[in-house]
């Protein structure tokens, strides 16, 4: 089992928790093996599916995380009745690449090991080629800010109408391009437990489509708690969220501000 110090431990769980990856994405030594029937998951996909109006996968929705894959570990905490909601900021150019993008704030309710209610923020970038950029900000731990930011989470699957799947990959093989430590998370538009047995077929469908070439299949995924006894987990009050992630939010304001940032994405 790795060690970790406190940090990497808080950033560990807001990984888990938030569905995003860390900040300190690591790069390993070519020393892993592969299964040569399977096809390695690469550090870096290329989304296969048309371009995604942005905007489509925010409004008005709420999504519920209903499955995670871990390839190191298959007994990650499982959380209850995760839900994330999203708040558009505005338009701009991603910094990093200049790529046209959306800024979203993120903020997942969900109850912990102790049945007790959370809430984790984050604001980050979507680009228009599916691409996850940005900070992330833990209201229970301490009020303070956990990751500053963290590396590509990328849309890889998507049917607006039932679900989004993200890859991250958060131990990269530079030399040989492949995944050591990969992460898939997949969303749903409706809570998992009212799925019905159709759209439950049209995950599975797809993901064991998708993943067959790297030998992989929903059956390694694990799956996310729901209790209807619990109470609706209540957002936090944006007067009362912490004053670090206030800064943060304005400072991405400030930069879908600058001109020529909105003009940059009208034709995406």
């Amino acid at each position: 089992m790795p060690v970790y110090s406190t940090l990497e431990w808080m950033l560990q769980l807001c990984c888990l928790v938030l569905l995003i990856p860390c900040s300190f994405t690591k790069d390993s030594p070519a020393n892993a093996t592969f299964n040569s029937t399977c096809k390695p998951v690469p550090n870096l996909i290329r989304p296969p599916y048309s371009k995604v109006n942005i905007s489509e996968l925010i409004a008005g929705r709420t999504w519920y995380p209903y499955m995670l894959y871990d390839s190191k570990n298959a007994s990650n905490p499982v959380y209850l009745n995760p839900e994330i909601h999203f708040t558009h900021v505005g338009h701009g150019n991603e910094p990093t690449r200049m790529s046209p993008a959306e800024v979203i704030i993120e903020q997942e309710t969900y109850f912990d090991v102790n049945r007790t209610c959370s809430d984790l923020l984050e604001i980050s970038w979507f680009t228009t080629d599916g691409r996850q950029i940005g900070s992330a900000f833990d209201v229970t731990v301490n009020n303070t800010l956990t990751v500053n930011s963290f590396d590509d989470s990328i849309l890889w699957k998507t049917d607006l109408k039932t679900f989004i799947m993200f890859h991250n990959c958060d131990t990269r093989n530079s030399t040989t391009g492949n995944c050591e430590r990969l992460y898939i998370y997949l969303h749903t538009i409706f809570k998992p437990n009212v799925l019905t047995a159709a759209q439950k077929q049209t995950i599975v469908t797809a993901v064991n489509s998708l993943l067959k070439p790297h030998c992989l299949s929903v059956t390694d995924f694990q799956v996310y708690r729901w209790d209807d006894t619990l109470p609706v987990c209540p957002h936090s009050d944006r007067e009362k969220q912490p004053d670090a992630f206030k800064t943060l939010v304005e400072a991405y304001t400030l930069l879908v501000e600058k001109p020529g940032s909105t003009n940059s994405t009208a034709a995406n």
